[in-house]
């Protein structure tokens, strides 16, 4: 059976984007090659490479919402590939409060909390909505209708302002309800960024 081996961007190996590729490219460069020449260390990095399943989890801090959980249990068993873990490992300094998975959530090698890392295309804002919703009193309902779906009216002008992203689930609920009370046509979200997903609530 293959291990899974993660790195955040606290780990000593890398500073930047540019490093990660690097090394992944060395690591595969590696694997045609003799060991001849290099450090223990570096032999047995290129080892784990060669032979196991290697995941690279990269977080930007700033993308975890305020509400999301993160876990500081390093010694759960699966802590090396759960994001919960993996974004206490990003946390910059200057943090002093977050809300936080306990470590009694652990229980006999199983954790309700536990996150994979699932990449995911998110949306920034509702892109051109309204624009399908011409009438404006139905403009008003469409609103109404979002911002309870949203959870409240600070969460839909986080939304709104891309503050907070969409996932892939709210941007097809989106569309649906763009087609019931629009034109019939697909809301075009224009800005789309690739992201970890910390919508998921346990």
């Amino acid at each position: 059976m293959h291990t899974l081996h993660t790195l955040s961007p606290n780990n000593l190996f890398f500073s930047d984007l540019f490093s990660v590729c690097k090394f992944i490219w060395c690591m595969q460069q590696s694997k045609n090659r003799k060991y001849a020449g290099k450090s223990l260390a570096s032999i047995q990095i290129m080892r784990i490479f060669a032979s196991e399943q290697f995941i690279i989890i990269m977080i930007n801090f700033k993308e975890i919402p305020e509400w999301w959980a993160i876990c500081p249990n390093g010694q759960c068993t699966m802590a090396k590939d759960c994001l919960r873990h993996q974004a206490f490992e990003s946390l910059p300094t200057g943090v002093t409060q977050w809300p936080c998975v306990l470590p009694n959530a652990l229980h006999k090698g199983a954790c309700p909390y536990y996150q994979s890392p699932r990449r995911i295309l998110l949306a920034s804002g509702f892109g051109n909505l309204y624009d399908k919703v011409r009438d404006r009193r139905t403009r008003h309902l469409v609103r109404i209708r979002l911002t309870d779906y949203l959870g409240s009216k600070g969460s839909y002008y986080r939304y709104l302002h891309g503050e907070r992203l969409l996932t892939p689930e709210q941007q097809q609920w989106i569309q649906q309800l763009a087609k019931t009370y629009g034109n019939g046509e697909e809301v075009d979200f224009g800005d789309m960024k690739e992201g970890y997903d910390f919508q998921r609530h346990p």
